[in-house]
């Protein structure tokens, strides 16, 4: 199953300068991307891009994510 991941940007000022970003898979409601509720399992897996910095002291490194922009071509790793 090749299905693309929807992107939410939450540091859209960012995208201009920063070519490495830290970002994460969260899952959200796919009509409302932004709502940041409990979904019981029942959410779209979007991946999130965040600041220069990791996100939040909750944030386990494990499931921290980086997102690379070079020439044109985005990464995530």
């Amino acid at each position: 199953m090749n299905e693309t991941m929807p992107i939410i940007d939450s540091y859209p000022l960012l995208a201009a300068d920063a070519k490495a970003r830290y970002c994460a898979i969260v899952s959200r409601d796919a009509d409302n991307p932004r709502l940041r509720t409990s979904l019981n399992g029942n959410g779209r897996q979007f991946l999130e891009l965040r600041s220069e910095v990791c996100g939040t002291i909750t944030t386990v490194q494990k499931d921290t994510l980086v997102w690379v922009e070079n020439k044109g071509v985005k990464h995530v790793g």
